[in-house]
């Protein structure tokens, strides 16, 4: 139970810390999963016009578990196109309030094309 205590469950948090910060780790957490699955799925892939309908087939039945990456990569795409733009707002328009720090810089920079 003190192994629990001293690394796990009596760390300090910030008072204004809420529902809200669940965006930041969801959104990394989906990122990671596109990373993964977008590798996988680029190790069947042939990109050339006249095979890429044949390989998206060959993964979808020969490929074992094929269908689940593909469907992992195509709804992580829509969750984090719809969760990071609100996480990044988030950031923008949290960090005028104080304390005053860089986390609006880095919002910016993270959001420059």
């Amino acid at each position: 139970m003190d192994l629990w205590n001293e690394h796990l469950a009596e760390y300090y948090a910030p008072k204004n810390f809420n529902f809200w910060y669940y965006f930041g780790s969801l959104a990394l957490f989906v990122l990671v999963l596109q990373i993964l699955t977008g590798i996988f799925l680029t190790m069947h892939y042939k990109p050339d016009a006249n095979l890429a309908f044949a390989s998206v087939e060959y993964i979808m039945r020969d490929v074992p578990l094929g269908w689940l990456m593909r469907y992992l990569h195509s709804t992580g795409h829509r969750v984090l196109h719809r969760r990071l733009p609100s996480y990044v707002s988030r950031l923008l328009y949290g960090s005028f309030r104080r304390p005053r720090n860089c986390s609006g810089f880095s919002a910016c920079s993270s959001t420059w094309p």
